[in-house]
């Protein structure tokens, strides 16, 4: 326990003496901070000792070393208020800690299930159908820009090499050179509304049936598993890094010692959770992807088998006529031929008869 001792004048304090009203402000300022007791505290240990005047008078000789300086208010002031014990003395009152309101980290909410879904039209919306134009627009833009630029690039090697060989002049490597640029330039910019009108059909189709496989797995999975098929991995790192305690706010990265491998370790925790997350967040969004190429390629060999056959029926139509043409022109040449044996005969008929 703590003791309150006091050094003051003769004269006596009465037990039922209260504190002044005008005095609480400056008595507790003036405290000594390591001593955790109030006024009430203060007050209760001053009527006994009045009745030891001779051990007060003992203390006021005595050097007081970690004492503080009492309120001037009380008992005429000047009063030494000592923390020197865990035992009240003689007489004493037990002094009563003051609770203290310990202050406590509040537990985050945990994110309540299928939070990040989104509904099945959620792509017409006016932002997110805004920032997928914008987006397959500058995509399909770029790659156009790209491809053309890879392309000139080896065309012009080509004829440069020509031109090492011999083959051609530096004046007509250049202008060959200007005229697949210029001719090139139209003819791919040209495809560019094509181009950025199917990208941005396909990226719409691929979304449905990213839904349509949610749809269809809702009530195929556990309520968990399609929360971890559905998370958004943006607000899903963004959560990890906060409860990790991990970005740019943080200040263990820096610092050295057990502070650093701390954050060493948050950091693996979250690079850990991040890749799982990703993994079961892209699932379905790769098997629609998939389901759409099959279908583009499914497409194209169905286009390609046609139009193969249909060359085939038209090279065996055109065979058929020329079989036919031929054997025409056979069948002429025979009677052709018949007629001019018979003409022959009936000549050397008339020459016999002519001879006779």
């Amino acid at each position: 326990m703590l003791v309150g001792l006091e050094r003051r004048p003769s004269a006596p304090l009465p037990a039922t003496s209260a504190m002044p009203t005008g005095v609480a402000a400056t008595g507790v300022n003036k405290c000594n901070p390591g001593v955790l007791y109030g006024w009430a505290g203060c007050l209760s240990h001053l009527a006994p000792l009045d009745g030891r005047g001779a051990a007060a008078a003992a203390t006021d000789s005595l050097p007081i070393s970690g004492a503080a300086e009492g309120p001037p208010g009380v008992n005429g002031g000047g009063g030494i208020i000592l923390a020197t014990s865990a035992t009240a003395p003689a007489g004493g009152v037990p002094v009563q800690p003051v609770p203290t309101t310990a202050t406590s980290t509040p537990t985050p909410t945990p994110r309540p299930l299928l939070s990040d879904r989104k509904s099945f039209f959620s792509q017409f919306h006016p932002k997110p159908l805004l920032i997928s134009i914008i987006r397959l627009t500058t995509l399909t833009a770029s790659t156009i820009f790209a491809t053309y630029v890879t392309d000139q690039i080896e065309y012009e090697t080509s004829n440069e090499k020509l031109v090492t060989s011999g083959v051609l002049t530096p004046d007509q490597c250049d202008l060959r050179n200007k005229e697949w640029e210029d001719i090139q330039w139209r003819i791919r910019w040209g495809e560019f509304k094509t181009k950025a009108m199917v990208g941005w059909f396909k990226y719409q189709v691929t979304v449905l049936i990213m839904r349509t496989y949610e749809k269809l797995a809702e009530g195929r999975v556990t309520t968990e598993t399609l929360d971890r098929l559905t998370m958004d991995t943006m607000k899903a790192g963004i959560r990890a890094c906060d409860s990790y305690g991990v970005g740019a706010g943080s200040s263990g990265g820096s610092s050295g010692g057990s502070g650093g491998s701390s954050s060493s370790g948050a950091k693996e925790a979250v690079r850990s959770e991040m890749v799982s997350t990703c993994l079961w967040a892209n699932v379905i969004g790769f098997a629609a992807d998939a389901t759409v190429q099959l279908a583009i390629l499914s497409y194209g060999y169905y286009v390609y088998y046609q139009g193969r056959r249909a060359r085939i029926g038209t090279d065996l139509e055109v065979e058929t006529l020329l079989g036919e043409d031929e054997e025409v022109v056979e069948e002429e040449a025979e009677e052709e031929e018949v007629e001019g044996v018979e003409v022959t005969v009936q000549g050397e008929v008339m020459d016999d008869k002519d001879a006779a």
